[in-house]
């Protein structure tokens, strides 16, 4: 893996495909990798540089005390295109990778050529919840998190269609630097995109699941609706990480939209 240094933290990230092709950087979700995008980076490398990262505080990347914020692991990914040269990107997120492409889509529109924000909202959740999330990790460790990740995380049937991919997701959970995790959920607590999401210009593609508990349709459906000129895609039968639940519609999806842009 490549490391970038922000400051005195290291972000790992791998790069895939032609050098001198269109960019598409990959933010994964919280508690999990960039390996989480394995399915994706092997469909779009023939024809993209892909780029997937390790967001602070998981995988290879350094672990800092926290708490982060939407800012901060957003302009990770900032410093990580500049490392590699990268002028201009298509970012794809799930989760708070999703936030994280909204946040670049606010802030930083004149470095991205299109948007995909995944399995995400405006508003992850809430400030108690994470709270409680924190509370959890803090005094039961990050092994408590994966019975409830086994039915959130994916559709019921998942385990036993990709029992490899459900393993290596839950093994990830459960290894995440606790640190980390809770500086995350730092972020999740404080960001609030709703009053600024109506400013995206960048081409966006707002994907949902169906069976998504953590970020629903409907919150899909609102970041549509607040989004100019956005496309929305629902993936029936797919829960929070559908890129994996669903991977052959996911990367269908996704590719037509990069293809359109």
């Amino acid at each position: 893996m490549n490391v970038t240094h922000v400051g005195d933290t290291a972000i790992a990230w791998e790069d895939h495909g032609p050098v001198d092709a269109a960019t598409v950087v990959l933010c994964h979700s919280l508690g999990y990798d960039h390996d989480m995008w394995r399915p994706q980076i092997e469909a779009l490398a023939a024809s993209y540089r892909v780029i997937a990262i390790d967001m602070r505080g998981h995988g290879s990347s350094d672990a800092p005390e926290g708490p982060y914020d939407m800012a901060t692991l957003a302009g990770d990914v900032v410093t990580v295109a500049d490392s590699a040269g990268v002028d201009s990107f298509a970012v794809c997120g799930l989760s708070i990778g999703g936030q994280i492409a909204l946040w670049l889509g606010i802030n930083a529109a004149d470095r991205l050529w299109a948007l995909a924000a995944c399995n995400t909202a405006a508003r992850i959740g809430t400030a108690e919840g994470w709270a409680d999330r924190v509370a959890q990790v803090q005094t039961d460790g990050m092994q408590s998190l994966v019975d409830a990740a086994r039915t959130r995380w994916w559709s019921p049937d998942f385990p036993q269609r990709n029992a490899g991919w459900a393993e290596r997701g839950l093994a990830c959970l459960a290894t995440t630097s606790p640190v980390g995790y809770i500086g995350c959920c730092h972020a999740l607590a404080a960001s609030d995109l709703s009053g600024e999401v109506t400013g995206i210009t960048t081409p966006t593609l707002v994907v949902g699941g169906s069976l998504d508990q953590s970020t629903s349709p409907a919150a899909a459906e609102w970041l549509h609706s607040h989004i100019p000129a956005s496309r929305l895609t629902i993936i029936e039968g797919a829960a929070h990480i559908s890129n994996l639940d669903k991977a052959e519609r996911f990367t269908e999806a996704l590719q037509r939209f990069l293809e359109d842009h």
